[in-house]
Protein backbone atom coordinates (compact mmCIF):
# COMPACT_ATOMS: atom_id res chain seq x y z
CA UNK A 1 0.00 0.00 0.00
CA UNK A 2 1.67 3.26 -0.97
CA UNK A 3 0.77 6.63 -1.15
CA UNK A 4 2.78 8.52 -3.45
CA UNK A 5 3.39 11.90 -3.65
CA UNK A 6 5.04 13.80 -7.22
CA UNK A 7 4.25 17.46 -5.94
CA UNK A 8 3.91 18.76 -2.60
CA UNK A 9 1.64 21.90 -3.38
CA UNK A 10 -0.66 19.63 -4.93
CA UNK A 11 -0.75 16.56 -1.69
CA UNK A 12 -4.30 16.02 -0.30
CA UNK A 13 -2.80 15.79 3.53
CA UNK A 14 -6.41 14.82 5.19
CA UNK A 15 -7.03 12.01 2.47
CA UNK A 16 -3.41 10.44 3.19
CA UNK A 17 -4.19 10.39 7.01
CA UNK A 18 -7.58 8.79 6.09
CA UNK A 19 -5.46 6.21 4.15
CA UNK A 20 -3.14 5.69 7.04
CA UNK A 21 -5.56 5.75 9.77
CA UNK A 22 -7.31 2.61 7.79
CA UNK A 23 -4.02 0.85 7.14
CA UNK A 24 -2.78 1.21 10.69
CA UNK A 25 -6.13 -0.71 11.74
CA UNK A 26 -5.53 -3.90 9.30
CA UNK A 27 -3.94 -6.50 10.33
CA UNK A 28 -1.55 -7.91 7.38
CA UNK A 29 -1.56 -11.01 8.54
CA UNK A 30 -5.29 -11.96 7.54
CA UNK A 31 -5.09 -11.55 3.98
CA UNK A 32 -2.51 -14.02 3.35
CA UNK A 33 -1.81 -15.93 6.46
CA UNK A 34 1.58 -14.74 6.44
CA UNK A 35 2.80 -15.25 9.69
CA UNK A 36 5.53 -13.11 9.99
CA UNK A 37 3.13 -10.34 10.15
CA UNK A 38 0.75 -11.23 12.44
CA UNK A 39 2.01 -9.93 15.94
CA UNK A 40 4.15 -6.73 14.45
CA UNK A 41 2.56 -3.39 15.59
CA UNK A 42 1.91 -1.49 12.11
CA UNK A 43 4.66 1.46 11.21
CA UNK A 44 4.35 3.82 8.51
CA UNK A 45 7.79 4.68 6.26
CA UNK A 46 8.50 7.21 4.24
CA UNK A 47 10.96 7.17 1.52
CA UNK A 48 12.35 9.55 -0.64
CA UNK A 49 10.41 9.88 -4.11
CA UNK A 50 12.96 9.01 -6.51
CA UNK A 51 12.81 8.48 -10.23
CA UNK A 52 15.61 8.03 -12.45
CA UNK A 53 16.76 11.01 -14.58
CA UNK A 54 18.09 8.15 -17.62
CA UNK A 55 14.65 6.31 -17.59
CA UNK A 56 12.45 9.58 -16.65
CA UNK A 57 10.70 5.98 -14.64
CA UNK A 58 11.76 3.91 -11.23
CA UNK A 59 12.80 0.41 -12.40
CA UNK A 60 12.81 -2.41 -10.14
CA UNK A 61 14.81 -5.59 -10.46
CA UNK A 62 13.56 -8.66 -8.24
CA UNK A 63 15.52 -11.14 -7.30
CA UNK A 64 14.21 -14.62 -6.38
CA UNK A 65 17.02 -16.54 -4.24
CA UNK A 66 16.74 -20.07 -2.97
CA UNK A 67 18.99 -20.79 -0.02
CA UNK A 68 21.31 -17.49 -1.04
CA UNK A 69 21.37 -18.59 -4.45
CA UNK A 70 20.11 -15.88 -6.46
CA UNK A 71 18.47 -18.07 -9.65
CA UNK A 72 16.19 -15.86 -11.87
CA UNK A 73 14.67 -11.88 -11.39
CA UNK A 74 12.10 -9.88 -12.75
CA UNK A 75 12.36 -6.45 -13.96
CA UNK A 76 9.65 -4.05 -14.00
CA UNK A 77 8.72 -0.66 -14.28
CA UNK A 78 5.46 1.32 -14.01
CA UNK A 79 3.23 -0.10 -11.52
CA UNK A 80 3.77 2.26 -8.53
CA UNK A 81 0.79 4.24 -9.58
CA UNK A 82 -1.54 1.55 -10.75
CA UNK A 83 -0.82 -1.89 -10.97
CA UNK A 84 -2.43 -1.96 -14.32
CA UNK A 85 0.04 -0.39 -16.26
CA UNK A 86 3.03 -2.92 -14.45
CA UNK A 87 5.49 -4.11 -17.13
CA UNK A 88 7.74 -7.08 -16.09
CA UNK A 89 9.78 -9.92 -17.30
CA UNK A 90 11.45 -12.38 -15.89
CA UNK A 91 15.01 -13.06 -16.78
CA UNK A 92 17.67 -15.17 -15.76
CA UNK A 93 21.27 -13.80 -14.93
CA UNK A 94 22.24 -12.97 -17.81
CA UNK A 95 19.61 -10.68 -18.65
CA UNK A 96 17.84 -13.12 -21.80
CA UNK A 97 13.71 -13.55 -21.10
CA UNK A 98 12.62 -16.73 -19.35
CA UNK A 99 10.43 -19.38 -20.94
CA UNK A 100 8.69 -18.80 -17.91
CA UNK A 101 6.30 -15.59 -16.80
CA UNK A 102 3.56 -14.46 -14.73
CA UNK A 103 0.33 -13.93 -16.82
CA UNK A 104 -1.22 -11.42 -14.55
CA UNK A 105 1.19 -8.66 -16.17
CA UNK A 106 1.76 -7.18 -19.29
CA UNK A 107 5.71 -7.86 -20.83
CA UNK A 108 8.02 -5.41 -21.68
CA UNK A 109 8.33 -5.10 -25.83
CA UNK A 110 11.21 -3.95 -25.65
CA UNK A 111 13.33 -4.90 -22.30
CA UNK A 112 15.18 -2.07 -20.64
CA UNK A 113 18.74 -1.90 -20.60
CA UNK A 114 20.54 -4.52 -19.04
CA UNK A 115 21.79 -2.36 -15.74
CA UNK A 116 25.77 -2.16 -14.90
CA UNK A 117 25.21 -2.78 -11.95
CA UNK A 118 23.70 -6.23 -12.27
CA UNK A 119 26.56 -8.20 -11.33
CA UNK A 120 27.22 -5.80 -7.94
CA UNK A 121 22.97 -6.50 -7.59
CA UNK A 122 23.93 -10.93 -7.74
CA UNK A 123 26.27 -10.41 -5.15
CA UNK A 124 24.32 -8.85 -2.97
CA UNK A 125 21.43 -10.58 -3.49
CA UNK A 126 22.91 -13.34 -2.53
CA UNK A 127 25.00 -12.25 0.65
CA UNK A 128 21.51 -10.45 1.56
CA UNK A 129 19.71 -14.32 1.10
CA UNK A 130 22.28 -15.79 2.89
CA UNK A 131 20.56 -18.96 5.30
CA UNK A 132 17.32 -18.25 4.21
CA UNK A 133 15.20 -20.68 2.56
CA UNK A 134 13.87 -18.19 -0.09
CA UNK A 135 13.55 -14.80 -0.65
CA UNK A 136 12.92 -12.15 -3.20
CA UNK A 137 16.06 -9.20 -2.79
CA UNK A 138 14.92 -6.29 -4.49
CA UNK A 139 17.18 -2.94 -5.39
CA UNK A 140 16.44 -0.19 -8.25
CA UNK A 141 19.63 2.14 -9.79
CA UNK A 142 18.56 5.48 -9.96
CA UNK A 143 21.22 7.73 -12.03
CA UNK A 144 23.71 5.33 -12.24
CA UNK A 145 23.30 4.36 -8.08
CA UNK A 146 22.43 1.29 -6.54
CA UNK A 147 19.49 1.38 -4.32
CA UNK A 148 18.46 -1.56 -1.91
CA UNK A 149 14.86 -1.82 -1.62
CA UNK A 150 13.47 -4.69 0.60
CA UNK A 151 13.83 -8.36 1.11
CA UNK A 152 10.79 -10.26 0.60
CA UNK A 153 9.51 -13.33 1.88
CA UNK A 154 6.14 -13.67 0.54
CA UNK A 155 6.31 -12.36 -3.31
CA UNK A 156 2.31 -12.14 -3.69
CA UNK A 157 1.47 -13.79 -0.96
CA UNK A 158 2.59 -16.99 -2.95
CA UNK A 159 -0.44 -16.63 -4.87
CA UNK A 160 1.52 -15.31 -7.92
CA UNK A 161 1.10 -18.02 -10.93
CA UNK A 162 3.82 -18.95 -13.41
CA UNK A 163 3.31 -20.20 -17.08
CA UNK A 164 4.31 -23.00 -18.29
CA UNK A 165 3.63 -25.04 -14.76
CA UNK A 166 6.27 -26.81 -14.49
CA UNK A 167 7.80 -23.69 -12.85
CA UNK A 168 6.11 -23.59 -10.22
CA UNK A 169 7.31 -27.31 -9.20
CA UNK A 170 10.89 -26.71 -9.92
CA UNK A 171 10.51 -23.41 -8.08
CA UNK A 172 9.27 -25.47 -5.07
CA UNK A 173 11.83 -28.42 -5.58
CA UNK A 174 14.55 -26.02 -5.15
CA UNK A 175 13.59 -24.33 -1.60
CA UNK A 176 15.27 -26.68 1.06
CA UNK A 177 13.69 -26.28 4.56
CA UNK A 178 15.75 -26.72 7.56
CA UNK A 179 14.82 -30.03 9.39
CA UNK A 180 12.86 -29.19 13.05
CA UNK A 181 14.67 -29.49 15.90
CA UNK A 182 13.28 -31.56 18.74
CA UNK A 183 13.55 -28.84 21.38
CA UNK A 184 15.87 -29.95 24.32
CA UNK A 185 14.27 -31.53 27.80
Amino acid sequence: MNIICTDKSKFDIDEAKIKLKKWLGQNHYYYGREWAYKNIKPKIICEKYMVDGITNDLIDYKFYCFNGVPKFLYVAKGGAFDLKNLLMNFLDLNWEKTEFQRTDHKQFENLPDKPQQLKKMILFAGVLSKNIPFSRIDFYVVNGTLYFSEITLYPAGGYAKFEPYKYEVLFGDWINLPEKHKSRE
